[in-house]
């Protein structure tokens, strides 16, 4: 029994070292979690993780550059100008940025503004003249004049009959001057010597000397023609309206009309050459009540675009084209239904005429308070006032009034009177107003603080890319010792083979030994 039970402790020995010995060798990859979990039997790394990410090497477009050979699929992330994740491909070759599927088209934006208007060119040479029109009809009959003076006595009739005596010889005598007086009455000088003066007068070429009031004009109800050249150029009608060019084209209404055509195309003009407080038109009105009154009104009622109703010129620098006045700024010193085109824009800001200047401070907190909208003005509610039809951005008057109240101003619209042969009443409402101008030094000075924010934040970064910087190098290092393990694992591979070939010599000799062993058992048993 004793021999037995070595022999069983030497059986047992030798299938522990087996057992020990004999064991299945498999491949892994590296796994990093914090569970324990080994890699997917398809992966050579498996990370997982549900609170932190996988840090991929962060440089710039020139370090990506000059990486020598990168290998295909080698992942990294460019930090400036095309900012994101790049992979290299050395099928064409080059570096690839890992962009997802194009997305949508966006809307078409809106329309920009109409670019401005070029430059007029040079006037044309004056063409030739036209042929002349045919000759006007023949005004009508003028009144009838003034009763002439009384003829001179004529001379002496011839003798009568005989029967009575011969009667004596009359008078003889002849003139010997007619000249108009210095009032427009004619004096006769004959050789009697008598001077004889006319009741009436004429009105002089060379002007009158009167005493008193002189009257040119009719006394009846019929029109003053003016002619030059035998045309009616101009006429005073029995209503006393003045025309001037054309006297079949007066306004109703107006005063004084002057008619422009081919050969004058300036139908009124004012010249001034004093040099100082005066004006070459002027218009003045003091009326009230609640039509439209205008001191100067022009209306351009033709087909061209370069069309003006009312037009300004400065020819000489410095000066002024158009120059409107409301100094008390409750009203407007320019008022205009429609866009407005400016080819310049300036604003006075001179330091000299400025005073209680004051830095702005907490701009960026306040605009944070204001918001930008999208809208359109209620044209249906305010059909009889020209609101802009158009699709607006803008901001509200009361948001901005809260923060800003120098910006917000009450002021006063009018309806829209489009022709002067409108005499309907106008319409008018106060509304709040925004000073847009106003808005931009205070978003400069907001700009300013949020730059300001960003610089904290970007020095902040600095310290965090540094601290990023040691991390990918310490990768780098671990990517080293994984690359060193990866060869020494191929090495052990190698072995691994090598010790599985004797594994199986042994088992083979296992098999034999068992069998030498059960038939000893078998022996010993007996």
């Amino acid at each position: 029994m004793k021999i037995n039970a070595v022999l069983k402790t030497i059986i047992y020995l030798i299938l522990f070292w087996i057992i020990i010995n004999f064991r299945a060798f498999a491949q892994y990859g590296v796994s990093i979690n914090t569970t324990g979990t080994p890699a997917d039997s398809s992966a050579m790394l498996d990370v997982s993780s549900d609170s932190m990410g996988l840090l991929i090497p962060r440089m710039t477009e020139a370090q990506k550059n000059a990486i020598v050979n990168p290998a295909t699929g080698l992942l990294i992330y460019q930090t400036n100008n095309a900012i994101g994740f790049w992979y290299y491909n050395t099928s064409i070759p080059a570096w690839v940025q890992a962009i997802g599927l194009q997305g949508p088209t966006g809307a078409t934006g809106t329309t920009g503004i109409t670019g401005t208007m070029g430059q007029i060119g040079t006037t044309g040479a004056t063409g030739d003249t036209g042929n002349t029109g045919t000759t006007g009809l023949i005004g009508a009959t003028g009144a009838t004049g003034l009763t002439g003076a009384i003829g001179l006595t004529g001379t002496t009739g011839a003798t009568g009959s005989s029967g009575g005596p011969v009667g004596p010889t009359g008078p003889n005598w002849t003139i010997t001057s007619d000249n108009f007086n210095a009032n427009g009455t004619l004096s006769i000088v004959t050789s009697i010597p008598s001077t004889i003066t006319s009741t009436n007068a004429a009105w002089l070429v060379g002007g009158n000397s009167l005493a008193a009031t002189g009257i040119f004009g009719t006394t009846t109800n019929q029109h003053i023609d003016i002619y030059s050249n035998n045309v009616v150029k101009g006429r005073i009608s029995n209503l006393g309206e003045w025309t001037w060019g054309d006297t079949s084209t007066a306004v109703a209404g107006d005063m004084t009309s002057t008619v422009a055509n081919a050969l004058f195309p300036w139908a009124l003009n004012g010249y001034t050459s004093i040099s100082a407080n005066a004006g070459a038109v002027y218009g003045y009105a003091n009326g009230t009540g609640a039509s439209a009154i205008y001191c100067v009104q022009g209306e351009y009622d033709g087909d061209q675009a370069s069309g003006a109703a009312v037009r300004g010129i400065a020819k000489y620098a410095p000066a002024i084209g158009v120059h409107g006045q409301e100094v008390t700024y409750t009203g407007w010193a320019g008022y205009f239904d429609g866009d407005v085109y400016v080819s310049g824009g300036l604003a006075i800001s001179d330091s000299i005429i400025k005073k209680n200047i004051k830095k702005l401070n907490g701009s960026l907190d306040k605009l944070m308070s204001i918001s930008g909208y999208e809208y359109d003005f209620n044209t249906e509610k305010y059909e009889n006032y020209s609101l802009n039809p158009r699709h607006q951005y803008g901001v509200i008057a009361q948001e901005v009034e809260k923060v800003f109240p120098e910006l917000v101003v009450e002021k006063t619209i009018n309806s829209t009177n489009s022709s002067r042969a409108s005499i309907s009443n106008h319409e008018s409402m106060k509304i709040k107003t925004v000073n847009y101008n106003g808005l931009i030094p205070i978003t400069i000075e907001a700009i300013k603080e949020q730059q300001k924010l960003i610089d904290i934040f970007y020095a902040k970064n600095i310290g965090q890319q540094k601290m990023i910087d040691s991390l990918q190098s310490a990768i780098k290092q671990q990517k080293i010792i994984i690359d060193q393990g990866q060869a020494e694992n191929g090495n052990q591979n190698t072995a691994i083979s090598g010790i599985k070939a004797e594994n199986d010599t042994l088992k083979t000799k296992l098999l034999q030994m068992q069998q030498q062993l059960d038939s000893i058992l078998q022996m010993l048993k007996k």
